[in-house]
């Protein structure tokens, strides 16, 4: 190792350290989207559900006002 000089060497071994540290590393998986904290696609029934009741009572609301004559 004496005909090669000390920067050469920390520099090789710092490549090498790299590519393995780089193929050695676990690849994350997908995570569907069901899974995550944030997953809309669960909720937009039930907001559907609770719009269709809000506008129904709604309605009724304004049923009973003109009857009233309002």
């Amino acid at each position: 190792m004496s005909q090669y000089k000390r920067p050469l060497v920390i520099l090789l071994v710092g490549v090498v350290m790299l590519i393995l540290l780089v193929v050695a590393m676990p690849r994350p998986r997908p995570v569907a989207v069901k899974d995550t904290p944030l997953a809309p696609t669960t909720q937009i029934q039930k907001a559907d559900d609770a719009s269709a009741v809000s506008d129904a009572a709604n309605e009724q609301l304004q049923q009973a006002l003109e009857q009233a004559g309002r």
